[in-house]
């Protein structure tokens, strides 16, 4: 199965003399059978398990959506390794990630400062 992506990031910064413009559009290749997406509310227990260690590369998307998924709040996500152990990543509300996690990592959603949404879908890599 193949995904169309497209990433784009324009703009200006201050004191800077030429402007931002990046853009990517690739295609990628994933599994068919190994597509997930999901919404959840993260509570204070939250460490929920979204990629097994066993699952192979695999591209991750998580969206900190905010409270009932609004795009407000204030509680934070934290995107863990399987174990917990280590932060991938924190994701403030409105804040998206797409990355590759590596085989043998997984990954973990977890609660951070206050509940909140988050939408989130992987796909494993051919």
């Amino acid at each position: 199965m193949n995904l169309q992506t497209l990433f784009n990031l324009t703009g200006t910064i201050t004191g800077q003399s030429d402007p931002v413009s990046i853009t990517l559009n690739p295609v990628i290749t994933v599994q068919e059978s190994t597509v997930t997406s999901a919404g959840i509310t993260t509570y204070a227990a939250l460490n929920q398990s979204i990629i097994p260690t066993s699952q192979g590369d695999t591209y991750l998307f998580v969206h900190n959506t905010g409270t009932n998924g609004g795009g407000t709040g204030t509680g934070n996500i934290l995107v863990t390794n399987d174990g917990g152990s280590t932060n991938l990543t924190k994701l403030g509300v409105g804040d998206f990630a797409f990355f590759v996690v590596e085989d043998g990592t997984g990954a973990k959603l977890k609660y951070d400062t206050a509940v909140t949404n988050v939408v989130y879908a992987f796909f494993t890599r051919v």
